[in-house]
């Protein structure tokens, strides 16, 4: 298990963790995720698992933003990366 670093975001501070077995990442686990104001919460809500599948699909930190969650996308996926660094993947 690896944490990643937490990004500051416009919306607050974004913070993962992956868990990787066998050089793959199986899990990736928000710590920390922004503000809790509703606006945000509606967001992070779709934006959160979307961004998940996308990490797990491709085993990458390099993927799309989701449509009208920049600043979330912009956090979870440089937490994502900071954490891959760590796991030298």
């Amino acid at each position: 298990t690896y944490k990643g670093s937490a990004v500051n975001t416009k919306y607050g501070n974004m913070q993962v963790q992956i868990v990787v077995r066998n050089g793959t990442i199986v899990d990736v686990q928000p710590l920390i995720i922004g503000h809790s104001d509703s606006e945000s919460r509606r967001i992070n809500q779709r934006a959160v698992p979307t961004l998940e599948s996308r990490v797990l699909n491709a085993q990458s930190s390099n993927v799309s933003y989701v449509s009208g969650a920049s600043y979330t996308s912009q956090g979870y996926l440089g937490s994502v990366r900071s954490a891959m660094n760590k796991a030298g993947l």
